[in-house]
């Protein structure tokens, strides 16, 4: 079944259960390029999906739930190029995962919440190469870690309080 615009572009396009859009299903964004394309519950985007710009870029792959970010998945710059792939919650890096820089090289893997560094994580250099290791908290160096010189020889390791090294 087909739902549109009051202009007849397809707004949305799939299952329907009770007046509402369920399991399998498309929506579309008002100049007619697909917006979503996935699971449904309840007029909910839920479960397996893939989100996309008004351009037709794909933007996430991954799962949802109460038309939010949940779970593991994909996210993508304008280009194609992959920014993130882990686990979200609440549209937000939170659990396990990989962030990457603007040119697609790894820039940061280990533990996010609330969309910043916290936990366990690795930060790299530009051409791979490690630079720190260790513990983070709200995006800063804080706990045990080791910093890396460029030869990839460690430079510090101990004790970092909120970016600082104390030993």
């Amino acid at each position: 079944m087909k739902e549109s615009y009051e202009d007849d572009t397809f707004c949305y396009e799939g299952q329907w259960k009770n007046d509402m859009s369920r399991e399998q299903g498309k929506s579309y964004h008002n100049n007619g390029t697909i917006e979503y394309d996935g699971q449904w519950e309840k007029d909910m985007v839920n479960g397996q999906g893939k989100y996309y710009n008004k351009d037709g870029d794909i933007e996430y792959d991954g799962y949802w739930k109460n038309n939010m970010k949940n779970g593991i998945g994909k996210m993508y710059e304008g280009d194609g190029t992959l920014r993130y792939e882990g686990q979200l919650k609440n549209n937000m890096f939170c659990g396990q995962g990989k962030y990457y820089r603007r040119y697609g090289t790894l820039l940061y893997e280990g533990q996010f919440k609330n969309d910043m560094f916290c936990g366990q994580g690795k930060y790299y250099r530009r051409y791979g190469i490690i630079l720190y290791e260790g513990q983070w908290r709200n995006n800063l160096h804080h706990g045990q870690g080791k910093y890396y010189r460029q030869d990839g020889s460690v430079q510090y390791q101990g004790q970092w309080i909120n970016d600082v090294f104390k030993g």
